[in-house]
């Protein structure tokens, strides 16, 4: 905080700053700073004490995939969030297998992966208790809820193939032809086109990587155009 130098009373008036008019929002009973960054201050209250507890909330309700979640379905997508924080801690590479064996032999290998694959499983159970709390009535996805969804499925299936190509090219020395991940879309990419695996329509370019490039960005931009469209009555 800026004026943290073991002045409460500074940090206190800070603080109320901060959690005051319109630059927070409630999520349940926790308070969350409001801004354009990755991660928001939280305010939770302290269980049995008049008292609050200030963490860090690893996303931002302005940001992607966020940003499309109501107000009122917050509080299932914040648990799932703090349940798979701890679990995501960058892509295992080849040479964070060389470097296990190098300090610890084959049984360091071994260890290493194990744990990536239980976070991966892990992140898929958080990912499923999800899935069955934003269901509506007919046991179908809203529309937000089911591109949130997929933005989650998509970053999972691409750490699960980062992880997979990292064990068959530290044992092999090469993962072959496998997957790309673009902007985290998850294809093969032909030399003139590519075919999208994870899209719901089995999406088609042509013009290999730039045009796989073209067609996510065009999506993008019809996503944002259509999210500003005003309704019609």
């Amino acid at each position: 905080m800026k004026s943290w130098a073991h002045d409460l009373e500074g940090l206190a008036e800070d603080f109320e700053e901060i959690f005051s008019g319109t630059q927070y929002a409630e999520v349940g009973s926790d308070l969350h700073q409001l801004g354009d960054g990755s991660a928001e201050l939280r305010l939770r209250p302290w269980s049995g004490a008049q008292a609050w507890h200030l963490d860090l909330f690893l996303a931002g309700w302005s940001n992607h995939p966020y940003d499309g979640v109501p107000p009122e379905r917050r509080v299932e997508v914040a648990a799932y969030t703090d349940q798979v924080a701890g679990l995501c801690d960058g892509r295992l590479r080849e040479n964070d297998l060389r470097t296990a064996a190098a300090n610890g032999g084959a049984a360091a290998v071994d260890r290493l992966v194990r744990e990536q694959v239980e976070r991966l499983d892990q992140r898929h159970g958080a990912l499923d208790v999800l899935h069955g709390s934003l269901l509506d009535d007919d046991l179908r996805l809203p529309h937000w809820a089911l591109n949130f969804m997929l933005h989650e499925i998509e970053t999972l299936h691409g750490d699960r193939e980062w992880l997979a190509a990292a064990v068959l090219t530290y044992h092999h020395g090469t993962a072959g032809n496998r997957p790309e991940n673009v902007f985290g879309g998850i294809g093969f990419v032909f030399t003139h086109g590519s075919i999208d695996l994870a899209r719901g329509n089995r999406a088609q370019t042509a013009g290999g990587w730039a045009g796989l490039m073209r067609a996510m960005a065009h999506e993008h931009n019809s996503d944002e155009a259509t999210a500003t469209q005003p309704a019609v009555s």
